[in-house]
């Protein structure tokens, strides 16, 4: 084993010379007829450049073509809108949508279905197939309107279209439901006897505190929607203290209430309102305490019950439909409560029993079994360490290779603007914030083959989108950088993945890669993908954009180059090629989702780099993409891996 505290290398030497490459087809037009085209490139100790030109091949291949739409049919697309969640018809946000509704019920909720009151809401009126629309309402900026028409000035609230009364607070708007449409799919026993020991438990559940006690354990005493000046300014609490109580709350839960009746619900057989107010909080819990805390409590052997409750749950069409994935939940308290992955949390915590259980089950193993995951773990530690080692002994060729091969570094002329500085007439040398990313990118690397992980994220968009590039390359070129091509395909392996962390957290920490599903006719991956695809295509000018202000791929300064271009005086604008770039990296990433199938990749390293940070940052935006459910976000984030493995 490895010593923890063993050196990491991050300054390199020795030039490196790339030969010429051989002449190849472009994808993407440049920016100007007698723009030069990068034909062979070299790179000394100290950073300087050396390079030939050559006139551009003026013939474009073909761009990829856009599958049929027909299986786009049935999806609701709003043109324009930058991707955020949450599949639902909407109305504009003003206040006469409310009134002009042909719809029974309007829904006012968040923009971005993070809030699990208004998930409650909008699981009942899915459940109960009652036709809506809905109003979306941003949460840290509410319009004067509705701060006038709800006192609390908090979502949810809803419209009836029948009278015009509004209604606040998920509790009381379900038990309006439930008085206003009885007949449609009741979430609420019919015989009154039975739903008043129906609401009584409700009082019970709410006042077990699951929901509170979950949070706090997850976000370390912090309560989700407090302001500031309150919980965050207070000493930490004990971690044990809000462990111990955690899971006492979740002991009632799991051997009171969902053993008081026959049947996965909680009210046995039926699935009920009951079920609607205690899911959408723990469903935040069960994707964050994992992640935070190393705890588990959706498939715990301790709480079974509880295991098969959210399992019946997942089996829900209309619950399918309005909850969220785990990632974007995680993403979302990373940067909500500047959570850590793992933090507080040496190992998997469990209850007396299931700790039991699991020693009960290790000592069953035979000893084969024991000698056999031995030597696994052994070779697999064996190839972490000669891919470390290679890339540690050969890390300032890797780093020149990454910088002259992978489209990072370009010169002055290049039509997707210059990473490269040249001052007073002296010889060009790469920008130093590019090479800068780059080395702590593969140092990045090196870390997550030697410690099992990457560390934090860099630290600016800019050292993100350099970085992207960089772990992008190293993983799908390694035998073309330094002495890596040498590896066993054991260590390429590790080398691998150690890579797809690094890359995977460019823009987030703690986020895993995704294996994606190919869309098969009829299958529900198929389905997932197609909404997927809808929701980029109908918004892509906007998430371009986004892409472009925010990823770090567009720079102006002189320190990281320059990726504006200014023609005759005009005001200066993001080069052509590296917008053309990033659509043409979209234009794949829905292709794949309808038909298994990315097509042939961009021909140009430079695209190549931009396509690269852009899939980056995309797939790692703490919200999913507007208009997805979870099941599509999933395939969407999962099809962005799967670009990104074969951008290179």
């Amino acid at each position: 084993m490895r010593a923890a505290n063993t050196r990491i290398c991050s300054r390199f030497a020795k030039p490196l010379v790339v030969p010429a490459p051989s002449a190849r087809p472009k994808l993407l037009k440049p920016l100007a007829p007698r723009v030069g085209v990068l034909e062979s490139l070299s790179i000394d100790e100290d950073g300087e450049i050396t390079w030939d030109v050559v006139l551009p091949n003026t013939e474009d291949t073909d761009r990829i073509s856009w599958p049929s739409e027909s299986v786009l049919d049935g999806y609701q697309l709003r043109p324009g809108q930058v991707p955020a969640a949450a599949p639902t018809s909407t109305l504009p946000t003003r206040p006469d949508s409310l009134k002009r509704s042909n719809k029974p019920v309007v829904l006012v909720r968040d923009t971005n279905a993070w809030c699990p009151f208004c998930e409650r809401v909008w699981l009942a009126l899915e459940e109960k197939a009652v036709p809506y629309d809905c109003v979306l309402i941003e949460l840290y900026n509410k319009p004067e309107w509705y701060k006038e028409l709800v006192p609390t000035s908090l979502v949810p609230a809803v419209s009836f279209s029948e009278d015009g009364a509004v209604v606040w607070e998920s509790k009381d708007i379900l038990l309006a439901l439930e008085e206003r449409f009885p007949h449609a799919n009741p979430l609420l026993p019919t015989d009154e006897e039975e739903k008043q020991k129906a609401l009584e438990f409700l009082v019970e559940l709410e006042a077990c505190g699951i929901d509170k006690t979950g949070y706090a354990f997850m976000t370390g005493g912090r309560m989700i929607g407090r302001s500031a000046g309150s919980a965050f300014d207070q000493p930490p609490p004990d971690m044990a203290e809000l462990e111990a109580a955690f899971v006492k709350s979740l002991e009632w839960f799991e051997g009171s209430a969902l053993s008081r009746h026959e049947g996965p619900y909680l009210l046995g057989a039926e699935f009920s309102m009951l079920d609607i107010m205690m899911i959408s909080s723990l469903e935040r819990i069960g994707a964050g305490l994992p992640k935070f805390r190393n705890f588990n409590i959706r498939s715990n052997p301790a709480y079974p019950n509880t295991a098969a409750w959210f399992a019946a749950l997942a089996e829900r069409p209309a619950y399918q439909k309005v909850s969220s994935d785990d990632q974007t939940l995680q993403l979302l308290f990373q940067r909500m409560m500047g959570l850590t992955p793992g933090a507080a949390a040496a190992a998997t915590r469990t209850s007396a029993a299931a700790a039991a259980a699991a020693a009960a089950a290790a000592f069953a193993k035979t000893q084969a079994e024991v000698a056999a995951a031995a030597a696994s773990e052994k070779e697999l530690q064996a190839a972490k360490n000669e891919a470390y080692d290679a890339l540690q002994a050969s890390a300032g060729d890797v780093v020149r290779d990454i910088l002259a091969k992978s489209g990072v570094t370009r010169y002055q002329a290049s039509p997707y603007g210059a990473t490269t500085l040249s001052v007073n007439g002296h010889k060009p040398r790469v920008a130093l914030p590019v090479r800068e990313a780059v080395e702590k990118q593969v140092v990045r690397v090196m870390k997550a083959l030697l410690l099992g992980s990457a560390g934090p994220k860099p630290d600016t968009s800019i050292a993100a989108a350099f970085g992207s590039v960089a772990a992008a390359f190293l993983r799908n070129r390694h035998q073309d950088c330094g002495q890596l091509g040498e590896l066993s395909p054991a260590a390429a392996e590790q080398l691998s993945i150690a890579c797809t962390q690094a890359l995977t957290q460019s823009y987030a920490d703690g986020v895993e890669a995704l294996v994606f599903t190919p869309p098969e006719q009829g299958s529900a991956a198929a389905a997932a993908s197609a909404e997927a695809a809808a929701k980029i295509k109908s918004n892509k000018d906007a998430i371009v954009d986004d892409i472009l202000q925010k990823s770090g791929i567009a720079r102006r300064g002189r320190r990281s180059g320059s990726t504006y271009v200014s023609i005759n005086g005009n005001k200066s604008q993001v080069s052509p090629a590296v917008r053309n770039a990033v659509t043409f990296h979209l234009d794949r990433l829905t292709t794949l989702l309808l038909t298994g199938s990315a097509g042939p990749r961009v021909t140009e390293p430079e695209a190549a780099a931009v396509g690269a940070a852009a899939l980056a940052f995309f797939r790692n935006r703490a919200s999913a993409p507007r208009d997805m459910s979870a099941a599509a976000t999933v395939q969407f984030r999962a099809a962005c891996d799967a670009v990104l493995a074969d951008t290179y």
